[in-house]
């Protein structure tokens, strides 16, 4: 759920983004596009320079993990939020069969 940007947790966001910039910090999150998550995402695309942004969310809740399972011969065509720049995916059990 999407919550309204106020001027104070944009500068928190600014802030937030400054301080990795500065100290070459990892911002580690979620990766789903919604909620502080996403708020996150745009702030790195707005202020965040090369600010590395990892997403980790679990197998279940991926959208398109069809597309993330590589099939003998065929190529990868993987389908994930475009801000993180990395990206880990725990399983919760769900399967593909």
């Amino acid at each position: 759920v999407d919550f309204p940007m106020s001027e104070e947790k944009e500068r928190i966001l600014y802030e937030l983004m400054s301080t990795a910039n500065r100290t070459d910090a990892w911002i580690v999150t979620g990766g789903s596009n919604s909620g502080i998550m996403k708020y996150v995402g745009e702030a790195r695309m707005r202020y965040g320079g090369n600010v590395p942004l990892v997403g980790i969310a679990t197998w279940g809740v991926m959208q398109k993990v069809e597309d993330l399972v590589v099939q003998e011969g065929t190529p990868n065509r993987g389908h994930l939020v475009r801000r993180p720049v990395h990206y880990a995916a725990a399983s919760d059990g769900p399967s593909l069969d």
